[in-house]
């Protein structure tokens, strides 16, 4: 872990010496741990695809946005259903259609610049000294570029092993966690081959929640105005 991240070699050694190393790593091998931004960027470190910036500007001339970019803007803006960050560290696959996307997340598609970004924090004593802290390596950089997919020969891939069905385990928790999390409204229509899925199959079909057309925020509107007229 050391040589992955020189960076916080000390920090694992004090972590050893206080027997906190299984602890930390338990959650780890499940895919399950823990994210925390502050600590994630004093440490100039990532736990997650949130602390990387967005493609400026996110949307692509055929006016669609990839879906980790639509969960960064939905977590800066305070979308809502989406202030807190996604406990997924994994950033979802694919694009959505800009305009099928929150309107807060198409008023900044494309902005440029919107990013978390550690400055510092201070400690205020009680003899009204203070003591600023600017992270715990001034001189780390966290790499902003975003994760590129690799490929790779699927026939390759041995399906038969033990290995191979704890990730495919570890992949369908993740896939379900961070989708749950950019759709916990419900999902458009064209995404319901995603959510139809063996992997989001966990309740009955009667509990889905689909956006259909006449989902849309003028028809809720006018819906919502037909009804103020009827009332005395």
């Amino acid at each position: 872990m050391s040589k992955r991240e020189p960076a916080l070699a000390a920090l694992w050694v004090g972590a050893i010496i206080l027997g906190m190393e299984k602890n930390i790593l338990r959650p780890v091998r499940n895919g399950l741990f823990a994210v925390e931004l502050h600590a994630a960027v004093w440490t100039g470190t990532i736990h997650s695809f949130i602390n990387l910036s967005p493609n400026a500007p996110c949307v692509t001339g055929n006016k669609e946005i990839s879906r980790p970019d639509e969960c960064r803007l939905l977590y800066l803006t305070g979308s809502e259903s989406h202030q807190r960050a996604p406990v997924c560290p994994w950033q979802p696959f694919g694009t959505t259609p800009l305009g099928l996307a929150d309107i807060e997340v198409q008023q900044h598609a494309t902005c440029k610049g919107h990013c978390l970004q550690y400055v510092s924090w201070r400690w205020d004593t009680e003899n009204g000294l203070s003591c600023e802290d600017r992270g715990f390596d001034e001189t780390a950089v966290v790499d902003q570029c975003g994760a590129t997919s690799t490929e790779f020969d699927a026939a390759s891939v041995t399906t038969q092993t033990e290995g191979f069905l704890q990730s495919e385990l570890l992949s369908e928790t993740a896939t379900r966690s961070i989708f749950g999390w950019l759709r916990v409204d419900g999902y458009p229509p064209i995404e319901k081959e995603i959510f139809t899925h063996d992997w989001f199959d966990v309740g009955s079909s009667s509990e889905e929640s689909v956006l259909n057309d006449d989902d849309s925020p003028a028809t809720e509107q006018g819906l919502i105005k037909e009804w103020l007229d009827r009332v005395e």
